[in-house]
């Protein structure tokens, strides 16, 4: 595949949410780190003693099955602690899209993701310190894991399941797919429009980390979009995606192909996820 495609794939992946995950945690390992300590961090060793010891498989990685737990407990609890602030920021943020203040809204989502970014960093990083491993072997690590389909899939439902369990389902099984379905339109346009504009300022893309956190405020206005559309916020969504299994969906994944070749991508790739999971 050419630099060009592979570019256009993952600037596609990226938006869906899909294979950046556990991008919070990637993004803020590749950036500065934050040096406050968790608070959380010692129920999260709790969580993870009580799997038992270190789990490894022949090549010395920790076998999948650990670190999946392992990775699901560092989301949970990355996820509660930061559950009350986040819902205040969202407010915020939908209030600055209504108004048109790009600038600020733009600020906005970077303060969120460095925040939850930093959460999640650090409880990793106190328990990869706790199992033994450093940074540069859990990097080698869940890259391998990201590249595998299945083993992939089964991240993101980590990364995208609800802190807690939030009681009985809202959304029925067709709604959610309503929803799906019509923010696909949304993001394919959203798509078409970056890439366009990519196109008539290529040295605008040079930076990855600039790129990258262009494509996360086009993910959180895609939300903000949804939530003002529907009334549905991203933390239910992605639940019942999960729970109905939609992704596995015919009418779905005919539909995300769809918009894949209409942008001229080639094959599902990394898609699968649900809208994404950093917002």
């Amino acid at each position: 595949m050419s630099q060009q495609g592979s570019n256009k794939n993952a600037l596609y992946i990226a938006i869906a949410g899909a294979a950046v995950v556990g991008g919070a945690i990637l993004y803020h390992l590749l950036s500065s780190k934050n040096e406050e300590a968790s608070q959380q961090a010692s129920k999260v060793i709790e969580d993870i003693d009580a799997l038992g010891p270190p789990k490894k498989d022949m090549n010395g990685f920790l076998s999948f099955p650990y670190y999946k737990e392992v990775f699901t407990i560092i989301q949970r609890h990355a996820k509660a602690k930061f559950s009350k602030e986040k819902s205040e920021m969202l407010v915020r943020r939908r209030q600055l899209l209504k108004d048109g203040k790009t600038q600020e809204y733009k600020d906005l989502v970077k303060e969120m993701i460095q925040r939850e970014e930093a959460t999640c960093g650090d409880l990793l990083q106190d328990a990869m310190d706790h199992i033994g491993l450093n940074e540069q072997e859990f990097m080698q690590m869940h890259s391998i894991y990201m590249q595998n389909p299945q083993t992939q899939q089964i991240l993101m439902s980590a990364q995208f399941s609800p802190a807690q369990q939030q009681g009985p389902l809202k959304l029925t099984r067709q709604k959610t797919k309503e929803i799906f379905l019509d923010s696909e339109e949304r993001k394919l346009e959203s798509m078409k429009k970056m890439m366009a504009e990519q196109q008539q300022n290529p040295m605008a893309g040079q930076d990855p980390m600039e790129g990258m956190m262009e494509m996360m405020v086009e993910q959180a206005k895609l939300s903000d979009d949804m939530y003002e559309r529907h009334g549905v916020d991203e933390d239910e969504f992605n639940s019942a995606m999960l729970h109905y299994n939609l992704m596995n969906d015919p009418e779905v994944q005919r539909k995300v192909m769809e918009n894949m070749r209409k942008l001229g991508f080639g094959g599902m790739g990394g898609m699968g996820g649900p809208m994404g999971g950093m917002m």
